[in-house]
């Protein structure tokens, strides 16, 4: 069994695994957060825009 605190080359690799895994992982989570929130506005903004279009349409007369 390989030690890693007896090994400096291991311990590094085994640090820099664990930061690079949990960069991605983070990153991962920011991108996904970052969709659903855009998935919130954009769905927010379609119904503002066909709300404002129903409402122009009901006036009947175009902007």
């Amino acid at each position: 069994m390989i030690d890693a605190f007896s090994n400096p080359y291991f311990g590094f690799i085994g640090i820099l695994t664990s930061a690079v895994g949990s960069v991605i992982v983070l990153s991962l989570l920011v991108m996904w957060a970052t969709e659903q929130v855009i998935n919130l506005f954009g769905l927010k903004k379609a119904l503002i825009i066909a709300y404002r279009q129903h409402l122009i349409s009901k006036k009947g007369h175009q902007p």
